[in-house]
């Protein structure tokens, strides 16, 4: 990760700017991975419920005037193996390891993402100690003097440290949130098996599709900064 440049006030605002959209391109890349993911977490859930499916019950008369309408050999073995053949197993078991693979890649990933997160957040912060610099105490001496021989770059550092500090709390709780979210999922993904509950399954399905630590209005004033 690079580091504070340094430079004059409009320099920095501007290196400021790019960190903060480097750091929001990340969350967007994090919000795809996660999206990707919830793909292959309903496809587990769908394959391990294709598995666990119970026999169908012959005793309905439906059924039997189904099968005697349509009766051949082959359709009673099919239903005599509960509508259930080892090639459709055997596709079903591949299908289950692709989406654990895709999961604890989605996690690889996510995980790289938020490294990423965390070092932007720190570039932003001293980014924006370097600009305080411009405005603090030995800066402030003889201030109406200063400013005029400056003229408006060193203006526009002193209403810089204002208008920009909401850059870094908001980073801040946009990285704490999706860390959070990261560890849900790292959880999830640690307790799928092919003995996981149906119900577990269905709430962690549930869990990863509302991203319970995300909020909403955090996410939206964070855009907002985007210029």
């Amino acid at each position: 990760m690079e580091s504070v440049d340094g430079g004059s006030p409009a320099e920095l605002e501007k290196q400021l700017l790019q960190i903060y959209r480097d750091f929001m391109t990340r969350v967007t890349k994090f919000d795809e991975s996660v999206a990707a993911g919830n793909n292959f977490l309903t496809s587990f859930q769908q394959g391990l419920g294709f598995l666990r499916r119970p026999p169908l019950d012959r005793r309905s008369e439906l059924f039997e005037s189904i099968i005697k309408a349509n009766e051949t050999s082959r359709l009673n073995a099919y239903f005599d193996a509960g509508c259930f053949t080892n090639n459709r197993a055997k596709q079903n078991l591949v299908k289950l390891q692709t989406c654990l693979q895709g999961l604890h890649k989605h996690l690889n990933e996510a995980k790289t993402l938020l490294s990423e997160m965390k070092s932007f957040l720190e570039l932003a912060t001293s980014t924006i100690e370097a600009l305080n610099e411009f405005s603090s105490a030995s800066y402030l001496v003889n201030s109406q003097e200063h400013i005029a021989d400056q003229g408006e770059e060193y203006a526009s550092s002193v209403s810089l440290k204002l208008t920009r500090m909401e850059h870094i709390p908001l980073m801040a709780s946009v990285y704490v949130m999706m860390k959070q979210d990261y560890v849900m999922q790292e959880k999830i993904v640690s307790a799928l098996n092919m003995m996981t509950p149906s119900e577990e399954l269905s709430s962690y399905c549930m869990m990863w599709s509302l991203r319970p630590y995300i909020d909403d209005e955090t996410m939206q004033q964070a855009w907002k900064l985007i210029k």
